[in-house]
């Protein structure tokens, strides 16, 4: 059974491709290159600032989810996919901020071209490739996001890890089961 993405309804599709991130046990700062730089503070849980590096493309792709063969999934959500062509963000980002204003347009999205009536600046996707070392066999992992906008599905290794529906609010996946130590860095 598939099931097809909602393309009436407004939403943000983060997508993690690729490989994990440990994000519990020192601190790190992840930078867009893959490298590591350490934190001034010390924390019994590693945290990895991922903010730098993101790759980004507006618009529907036109994929399909398989639920019923998780990991399977390909397109974007797959861990193959080229992104070479889209853009690289840094986050906070929000690609509404970036569109020419509308008189047509919503006055509640600042009458920029987005929501209903507007398909084709409605869906962005998001994708961040990063290593996991063998040393985090074992370990707890998750990812924490800081606050995402409208509907959200997450992508972790072609597996749908979670959906979120918050209006920048933070929540956090544990990919403790999906992360994949044999991999490695892009």
């Amino acid at each position: 059974m598939k099931m097809l993405l909602e393309m009436h309804r407004m939403r943000c599709l983060l997508l993690l491709s690729v490989l994990a991130v440990g994000c519990f046990g020192t601190d790190r700062v992840v930078h867009a290159d893959n490298t590591f730089s350490a934190a001034a503070t010390f924390s019994p849980r590693e945290r990895l600032l991922m903010d730098a590096g993101w790759k980004f493309h507006l618009g529907d792709l036109s994929f399909e989810e398989n639920i019923i063969n998780a990991g399977v999934n390909e397109g974007p959500a797959g861990w193959k996919f080229n992104d070479t062509k889209w853009r690289t963000v840094n986050l906070p980002q929000d690609w509404a901020v970036e569109l020419p204003f509308d008189q047509n347009a919503d006055g509640k999205h600042g009458y920029k071209p987005v929501g209903p009536g507007f398909l084709t600046n409605s869906i962005g996707w998001y994708r961040r490739s990063f290593p996991l070392s063998a040393a985090d066999k074992g370990k707890r992992l998750g990812l924490e996001f800081d606050g995402v906008y409208c509907k959200c599905q997450v992508f972790l290794n072609g597996y749908m890890l979670d959906h979120h529906e918050g209006g920048y609010n933070s929540f956090r996946c544990d990919i403790t089961d999906i992360a994949d130590t044999a991999m490695s860095g892009l």
